[in-house]
């Protein structure tokens, strides 16, 4: 009967060191939730709504004249959950700082480094250039649940001499159904 006395006693010397520690709560950061509701036939995948097109690197003699393009790049704007029964068409339209010699394109070029006479133009999946500011492009058939809608960019010369500096630009896009 001692030893399991010793054991109750033990345990109990045990509790009282055993005290847990306060709890501590510290600020650990922040959490963006970024969303839209929309009332439309399709709702834009998240990759599609801050797209990169990265036109890259191209020489400025390699323009030769007004008007002259530099080589495609593709872009891709992906549309998903889409009821082809609410409505069958989509066109697409892109806004944002025309050129100022030629207004169907973008203007490239920001700040004190910017290029000078080029701009940027973006084209449809049949090679028809979109004007820049205008309503809704081409439309194109929806599908049932994920559409995939192709474009193209291009950088074109606006004088006879395109200047080195950069050309960048900034497009927003409008979905118009039908």
């Amino acid at each position: 009967m001692k030893t399991g006395n010793h054991g109750r006693v033990m345990a109990a010397l045990m509790s009282l060191f055993c005290v847990p520690a306060p709890a501590l709560t510290v600020h650990g950061g922040s959490v963006n939730f970024r969303a839209d509701v929309v009332d439309a036939p399709c709702s834009v995948a998240l990759e599609s709504r801050e797209l990169q097109v990265d036109l890259g690197q191209v020489r400025s003699n390699q323009f030769g004249a007004m008007g002259s393009y530099s080589g495609i790049t593709p872009f891709t704007l992906v549309l998903e959950n889409c009821s082809a029964s609410v409505s069958t068409q989509v066109g697409v339209g892109f806004s944002g700082v025309a050129d100022g010699k030629d207004p169907l394109i973008l203007a490239a070029g920001k700040g004190s480094n910017a290029a000078h006479g080029i701009g940027i133009g973006i084209f449809d999946h049949r090679g028809d250039l979109i004007p820049i500011n205008t309503e809704a492009f081409s439309p194109v058939a929806l599908q049932e649940g994920e559409n995939r809608l192709q474009f193209f960019a291009r950088y074109r010369s606006t004088a006879r001499q395109v200047t080195a500096g950069d050309a960048s630009a900034v497009a927003s896009f409008n979905l118009t159904y039908q």
